[in-house]
């Protein structure tokens, strides 16, 4: 059955149930015919670049009822009610839909915090940008509460540990009443290739470093985020770390001994307090014997 014969048939009906306002029927339904395509009338007043908006409901297998009524409850349509028609009636029903739209709740934090514990990915849980937009927030709140407690803490021991590109910082604090504190500074993406790669792993620690003292750091469906970065953070930071660890990797273990200027020819050192270190006895092990192997092939 062709559009002209569905709208035909069934006109009278749906323009009784979709009207532009129910307590203004002189205004007739929103429901029109434009051309080769059904559409919304207020929806096109408005030019709203949206299928109703701009008729392209061309096949009966795209109208229904259901459809109709979803559209005449969606925030775009009561939008541009609101704006054309203006009466208190049309005005409230924009405002319902506008307060349903708050803040998550604590069971959705929640379910979220238990997905990502047990290493559920985002892309199986069937709402990925709404749980990315959860996962970033329960992220910046713990970034706060470590932030806070590090302002307070006596002394940092800094891990870095790459795993394929991605390059890892972890640290440890202790405060003045020796409560312990274990977390990650953060994460970031190491290059293809770097022409020196020491300095490419000491640009990558000062990175992450950064990053943890810019509260909100590159939130999703933001264009552009505001400059919020923390220098006071950032410099009391550098002066508390008493140790920056690093695994067997030659090449981070050359880059901890330049965050500390361990050879002195840094006139300013990331950690200028620190000590570097090595303590990754398995990978160690792993590295030395993979080196003999290849001296014996």
């Amino acid at each position: 059955m062709s559009l002209s014969k569905t709208w035909a048939r069934n006109a009278e009906k749906w323009k009784q149930e979709f009207l532009v306002c129910p307590k203004q029927p002189a205004l007739g339904s929103w429901l029109m015919i434009a051309g080769n395509g059904l559409g919304c009338k207020i929806c096109f007043l408005a030019e709203q670049k949206t299928e109703f908006g701009r008729c392209l409901l061309t096949s009966p297998r795209q109208i229904s009822l259901d459809r109709f009524r979803k559209h005449q409850a969606t925030e775009v349509h009561l939008r541009s009610l609101a704006r054309l028609v203006g009466c208190e009636c049309c005005t409230s029903k924009l405002d319902d839909v506008v307060d349903s739209r708050d803040a998550p709740s604590f069971a959705d934090f929640q379910r979220m915090l238990d997905m990502r514990r047990s290493g559920i990915s985002l892309r199986k849980t069937g709402f990925c940008k709404k749980a990315a937009c959860l996962q970033y927030c329960l992220g910046e709140a713990l970034r706060e509460q470590l932030r806070s407690a590090l302002r307070s803490c006596v002394t940092i021991v800094t891990h870095a540990d790459g795993k394929n590109k991605r390059f890892t910082m972890h640290f440890t604090a202790v405060d003045r009443d020796l409560e312990i504190i274990k977390s990650t500074f953060g994460h970031a993406w190491q290059q293809a290739a770097e022409y020196n790669p020491v300095e490419g792993y000491v640009r990558l620690v000062d990175q992450v470093l950064k990053n943890f003292c810019t509260p909100l750091a590159s939130p999703p469906k933001a264009k552009r985020a505001p400059e919020l970065f923390d220098r006071e953070l950032y410099n009391l930071l550098r002066e508390k770390h008493s140790a920056f660890n690093t695994d067997a990797c030659k090449v981070i273990i050359l880059a901890g001994q330049e965050v500390v200027n361990h050879l002195g020819t840094n006139p300013d050192p990331l950690f200028p307090n620190a000590v570097a270190w090595i303590k990754d006895h398995t990978h160690s092990a792993r590295r030395r014997l993979g080196e003999v192997n290849e001296d014996v092939e």
